[in-house]
């Protein structure tokens, strides 16, 4: 890791509630412009919560803001969810952004019941008015799989020969994708291409199990993706804490496990900082990959 910077969105606490800028935030760059995603939420628990949209002053700058003066690439717009009855899933996280071959924008998010016990996995693809500069958003489309359980997330997409996957699970690997033949408004099922059998990782089982991150994109020669896992400190008290490594795909079906890190990717500064609370959850949750692709016909290491 060669560079890390925080971002400080404005929290404030009050008792029961909270309000605050950013949380679980995922960055793309699209059409030379660095779009980030957000949950925007106003209550603890598990309550309405909104996706909003920002593009990001300058990506190269140690001060990650969003920038007021784009207007006409669509800042602030919310995200309003148009699937079913927004009371039953009114709790939306976890976005995600896969550029597409022809530069649409396909996003990815999960929405959540009142009682925790459903979450749905949902699409949206993006595309930019040329007239007006601003990001428009298609069809909502909730994705479902019948061999998943009640909560549908953490999918990883990915596009081969021009054609959309997800990584329903990462070991035993299943990957799925949507019939290009349903056009159902609104819900549409998702079925298996490929199911590898379950193999043995050099990740450790007490880091848990491997869940989905990033997208996964083609990086010198296989797909990339930076995925999460789920744990627990014991100091100062047990608490569940989330952890990053990295783990690379074959580049071709059916997309066999290439490597895995063995050990959590960290930084210094991923637990240091004004936002340091020992009773917090340092949880290092990763959500997006932006890849400055050579602009030479070779990559070499000086390029990554």
């Amino acid at each position: 890791i060669k560079k890390s910077v925080n971002l400080q969105p404005p929290i404030y606490w009050k008792e029961s509630y909270f309000l605050l800028g950013y949380f679980n935030p995922a960055f793309v760059v699209w059409n030379n412009q660095t779009l980030v995603a957000w949950r925007s939420a106003t209550v603890r628990g598990v309550q309405n919560s909104l996706l909003q949209f920002g593009w990001i002053a300058d990506r190269h700058s140690n001060d990650f803001r969003t920038d007021p003066n784009l207007h006409h690439y669509g800042i602030g717009i919310d995200f309003v969810n148009t699937l079913g009855d927004i009371h039953d899933f009114p709790f939306k996280d976890d976005p995600r952004f896969l550029v597409l071959h022809d530069n649409s924008l396909l996003l990815t998010y999960a929405t959540m019941s009142k009682d925790i016990r459903k979450q749905q996995f949902n699409t949206v693809i993006l595309t930019l008015n040329s007239s007006t500069g601003k990001a428009q958003f298609g069809e909502n489309i909730e994705l479902k799989h019948p061999e998943s359980g009640p909560a549908q997330k953490n999918w990883v997409p990915f596009e081969y020969h021009r054609k959309l996957y997800y990584i329903q699970r990462i070991n035993p690997l299943t990957i799925v994708r949507p019939d290009d033949n349903d056009t159902t408004p609104l819900v549409r099922e998702a079925k298996t291409v490929y199911k590898l059998d379950k193999v043995q990782l050099p990740w450790p089982d007490e880091y848990g199990e491997l869940r989905g991150g990033t997208p996964a994109l083609p990086i010198l020669g296989y797909y990339l993706s930076f995925f999460h896992t789920r744990t627990y400190c014991q100091r100062p008290f047990k608490m569940a804490t989330y952890l990053m490594g990295a783990i690379t795909f074959c580049p071709h079906p059916p997309f066999n496990i290439h490597a895995v890190t063995y050990q959590p990717i960290v930084n210094e500064s991923f637990y240091d900082g004004p936002w340091i609370w020992p009773s917090l959850d340092f949880g290092v949750y990763p959500s997006g990959i932006i890849y400055d692709r050579p602009h030479h016909h070779h990559e070499n290491s000086n390029n990554k």
